[in-house]
């Protein structure tokens, strides 16, 4: 027992260590960033049942600031039961470099995106947004400025959540995503360790992505899979921060438990891409709530001492407080750390589950549980 009271202190500790050195990383000053509208652009979009959610979307693609000649648009209707399907047509027909396809049966979010891969005009980049994306004005050109460097395969900008106050599973939600972004990949960024795409604002160099076969097919994290498939062939990936866009995090339990535990699925999947000590960490990013579980066990039975538990916490609460500190909206500060403990018992919660599920063969399904 001894022996595995030391493993859990080693593993909790290479999880703190690699979350205080990314969380000094992200305060150093960000470099200028240069914004660029030359590369021609294909922008996809994979929706389902978003009939809610997408006219904001259309909306925010319409007021993109970028050339219209080097511009393009293809979307797919995923199986959509409302007026998904409906909405895009009647877009796409007053803008001449736009196409939808309607797909009558899911394939699941990789494979609609592979067919409007294959259906896009021929471009030098490949742009991806979810339906609950809104990407600002300058966005493309930001991320497009990332592509001067002919070694870099892929970036993505800021996702800045819209609706982070409206309850208790949003608040938490949204810490979770302003810490892993402004704390987890600007540190990555900072660092040079090519920080992984965020899948709904982001750009790929189209070649790359054809050179893989497209979008991983199957996959419940594509852009975690396809940024290790591309940094293991030796290509670059980044995260700009000023490129930014607004997005929606869950704000149900529901909601939140199947987001967790499709995306740690997906995680795990990912696996087959790692290459580096650091792949190994990105795609068990969710797997170190279960080794401080272990460590709280052991402690308990007096096989490891509280600090480590201590140390391993000083780490999320600091990133927790840079995050806030940097976050736009959040409402009152105060109540994230109120709200913290208790997600965080559900978080670890969908954590093991999803762990479960994976280890028995369980595929989670693609849906967006917006209504």
């Amino acid at each position: 027992m001894a022996i595995v009271a030391w493993i859990i202190a080693l593993l909790l500790g290479a999880f703190t260590l690699r979350r205080f050195v990314y969380l000094a990383a992200s305060l150093l000053p960000v470099p200028a960033q240069p914004s660029l509208r030359r590369f021609p652009i294909a922008v996809l979009a994979a929706v389902k049942d978003e009939e809610s959610t997408l006219p904001d979307l259309l909306k925010a693609l319409s007021a993109l600031d970028y050339p219209q000649a080097q511009l393009s648009f293809t979307f797919v209707s995923d199986g959509s039961t409302d007026a998904t399907a409906a909405l895009l047509e009647q877009w796409c027909a007053v803008h001449p470099n736009a196409r939808t396809i309607a797909s009558p049966l899911s394939h699941g979010k990789a494979e609609a995106l592979n067919q409007a891969l294959r259906a896009a005009p021929a471009s030098d980049l490949i742009a991806v947004y979810d339906a609950d994306t809104r990407p600002e004005h300058a966005h493309l050109a930001q991320l497009g400025g990332a592509f001067e460097d002919p070694d870099v395969a892929a970036a993505s900008g800021l996702l800045v959540p819209y609706n982070a106050a409206r309850s208790m599973v949003s608040r938490y939600a949204a810490l979770e995503t302003w810490v892993y972004q402004m704390v987890i990949l600007a540190g990555k960024e900072r660092c040079g360790a090519n920080p992984p795409v965020v899948g709904s604002n982001c750009l790929y160099r189209r070649k790359d992505l054809e050179a893989l076969g497209g979008f991983p097919a199957g996959s419940l994290s594509e852009d975690i899979e396809l940024s290790l498939a591309l940094v293991k062939r030796g290509r670059h990936t980044r995260w700009i921060r000023a490129a930014r866009a607004r997005t929606h995090v869950a704000t149900t339990l529901g909601h939140f438990w199947r987001q967790r535990t499709r995306w740690t699925s997906g995680m795990y999947h990912s696996r087959r891409e790692v290459r580096g000590l650091e792949g190994l960490f990105t795609v068990n990013g969710y797997a170190d709530r279960l080794i401080f579980v272990a460590a709280v066990a052991l402690a308990c039975w007096g096989l490891l001492s509280p600090i480590w538990i201590a140390v391993y916490l000083a780490a999320p609460l600091a990133a927790m407080l840079i995050a806030l500190a940097r976050a736009e909206d959040p409402g009152p500060r105060w109540l994230y750390p109120i709200v913290t403990p208790v997600m965080f018992a559900v978080d670890v919660a969908a954590s093991i589950a999803a762990t479960v599920l994976h280890l028995v063969g369980h595929r989670a399904e693609w849906r967006t549980d917006r209504a």
